[in-house]
């Protein structure tokens, strides 16, 4: 069954909850989105675990809804991934072609060049979903190129190693130890009544639930649960040093497409893909973070770990942002980053 609540709302969660709790509900209905549930922390701790708005029709939302996590699934599976790195099961640069190559591609040359590396900062030269077949769109590890293909090839491989299923090494590496028994790759019985139904186009849709794990789409879990993950990623827990310092460094750059120039004056020095998360540095200081986005779901979650600051915001709508932008000053983000969060949202 899905945890309990996280925790009671600090003194400075429910002065946050008191002006949230007058301002979301008509945001919601502005913006057209079912339901929106968040967790923010402070200095590594949680102060408020809040949803408002309805999972499905007729059916309020909670804090033990269970929402898709489209996209932030990525950083779970990295996390899976070097976590076994770190115990010495995988290397970051080990030549996955050794183990595991897909039919696809196997007559390609490339794929010698293939490591969790590049799966993991999306530098595979892999599309972001094949078009029936898989295939090169540019040299691995010589540019930045989105892709779910990178990390179910990072997927496949790592299955390949141990003779086990992602979600069987996510329970063992990083569910299990962080205590997210709110969190599945594949559908479990306890999905049954707190699942958040996918809204698009102005109707609710069925929701995607998997039978065998993506890597890097539909794991289900509660923003409690996802700021469980939050606060592990902040303390590098279960990583190594050489390790931690690998996920945190820019891999590989955007080349200025997060940084338009109208915005140039709140944009960060530095961003780009680390191992899992997309990093923003300004300063000293490095924002990870990352974005979720299928048809009918929009995820965010980000953590500062010089700070503590972190947040994951969830909703059951496509266009779930349109309920997330005009939160941001009421949300007391770090001010440069909800600057610049800002700054993209006016372009």
């Amino acid at each position: 069954m899905p945890a309990p609540v996280f925790s009671e709302p600090t003194h400075e969660g429910l002065a946050l909850a008191n002006r949230l709790d007058a301002q979301v509900p008509g945001v919601l209905r502005a913006a057209d989105v079912p339901s929106l549930s968040i967790v923010i922390l402070r200095k590594g701790k949680p102060i408020l675990t809040r949803a408002w708005g309805e999972q499905s029709p007729g059916v309020p939302a909670s804090t033990r809804t269970l929402y898709n996590t489209a996209s932030l699934a990525k950083p779970i599976t990295a996390t899976v991934i070097l976590t076994m790195i770190s115990k010495g099961k995988l290397g970051l640069d080990d030549r996955m072609a050794d183990a595991w190559v897909d039919p696809d591609i196997a007559s390609d040359p490339r794929i010698s060049l293939l490591t969790p590396r590049l799966s993991m900062s999306h530098q595979t030269g892999f599309p972001n979903w094949r078009d029936g077949k898989l295939v090169f769109k540019f040299d691995p590890g010589t540019n930045y190129g989105y892709s779910g293909e990178g990390i179910e090839y990072l997927v496949a491989y790592a299955q390949k190693i141990t003779g086990k299923r992602l979600d069987v090494l996510a329970q063992k590496y990083v569910l299990k130890p962080l205590g997210m028994t709110s969190t599945a790759y594949t559908e479990q019985p306890w999905f049954a009544g707190p699942v958040a139904q996918p809204f698009a186009n102005g109707k609710y849709i069925q929701p995607s639930i998997q039978k065998e794990p993506l890597g890097s789409d539909d794991v289900y879990t509660t923003p409690t649960d996802y700021a469980r993950f939050l606060q592990a990623a902040m303390s590098g827990k279960g990583l190594t040093k050489g390790v931690l310092a690998e996920q945190r460094h820019i891999q590989t750059g955007d080349k200025g497409t997060q940084c338009p120039p109208a915005i140039k004056a709140v944009c960060p020095t530095r961003s780009g893909f680390g191992l899992g998360w997309q990093l923003f540095e300004f300063g000293a200081k490095t924002v990870m973070m990352h974005t979720g986005n299928d048809e009918g779901e929009f995820t965010i979650a980000y953590a500062i770990p010089s700070t503590g600051e972190a947040a994951v915001l969830m909703t059951n709508a496509g266009h779930g942002v349109r309920a997330i932008v005009p939160l941001i000053d009421t949300l007391g983000m770090d001010p440069e980053f909800s600057a610049y969060l800002k700054g993209l949202a006016s372009q």
